[in-house]
């Protein structure tokens, strides 16, 4: 890829000693190649197959083996762009008194053209699911996609699904004290909301949060709810820090952050959807 990513900062004094100051900044920031994207592809990979556990003379029945994926059924669109994050931060500072100041931050950011698949020849009929398992169960309908082609026949291309994004929106607080007279205070505060549906989406709250393709997208119903919370979403997040320049030259620090969020939703695997193994499927976006 040949990329521009122009970025530009301006500050402006708001008093002649400089003591209060107006930030804003621009930039446009691209990925890269991230090689692991494309691994699957690649035709050193084994294919994956779905094994009932029978076996004929010691070696699986070939009969029990049903075809998952392999390279002959993946490939990479030739126009794959690359994904991007447009910042933007405005800031305000101001020094209350010698060696103490305040920040205010706002941020928001917005992601554009990560990578996802799309299935080529597979052939889709609606599917009216109720929502009707566990005690916090809806009752809603939910329509899903029950797949109708052989599941060896499925070809998936990866692309940069319109569906895939990600918006970022924060209000960040600091004040500082500086060193001086041998101790330095740092605290902050930051609200924020973390949102889009990207490669991690489908993942469970422990899973890490990754703008990379994965298997999303291989499954259409990776789509149903999936547009809310990222689940690396920390509405809060607050700091402090503490350092002492104590007596010999030696220097203690003290650390403590305290973080909100983490959401959790139902997942539900679906069967009757003519996968060969049965989907997880969310029953609600995380929103909030």
């Amino acid at each position: 890829w040949n990329s521009i990513s122009p970025r530009l900062g301006v500050v402006f004094k708001l008093n002649e000693a400089g003591t209060t100051t107006m930030k804003a900044h621009y930039g446009r920031y691209y990925r890269g190649v991230v090689t692991s994207e494309y691994d699957n592809v690649s035709p050193s990979i084994t294919p994956r197959f779905l094994f009932d556990g029978t076996y004929v003379n010691g070696a699986p029945n070939p009969a029990s083996l049903e075809l998952v994926s392999d390279n002959t059924n993946l490939t990479v669109d030739p126009d794959f762009r690359n994904p991007y994050t447009d910042q933007y931060i405005f800031g305000f500072e101001h020094e209350l008194i010698t060696n103490l100041g305040i920040q205010v931050n706002y941020v928001h950011k917005r992601g554009e053209h990560y990578g996802g698949w799309n299935e080529i020849n597979g052939t889709y009929v609606p599917f009216s699911y109720v929502d009707s398992v566990g005690a916090e169960a809806s009752g809603q309908t939910i329509t899903l996609q029950r797949l109708t082609t052989p599941s060896d026949e499925r070809l998936f291309f990866l692309t940069n699904p319109d569906e895939m994004f990600s918006r970022y929106n924060a209000l960040a607080f600091q004040a500082q004290k500086r060193m001086s007279d041998r101790w330095q205070l740092t605290g902050s505060i930051v609200f924020s909301k973390s949102e889009g549906r990207i490669g991690s989406s489908t993942g469970s709250p422990t899973a890490a949060q990754t703008g990379t393709a994965g298997t999303f997208g291989q499954n259409p119903n990776d789509f149903v709810n999936t547009d809310g919370r990222l689940i690396g979403d920390r509405p809060v997040v607050a700091k402090l820090q503490f350092l002492w320049d104590a007596p010999g030259g030696v220097t203690s620090g003290l650390n403590y952050m305290h973080q909100d969020g983490h959401p959790w939703g139902r997942q539900i695997q679906v069967g009757g959807l003519g996968f060969p193994a049965r989907p997880a499927i969310l029953m609600e976006r995380l929103t909030g």
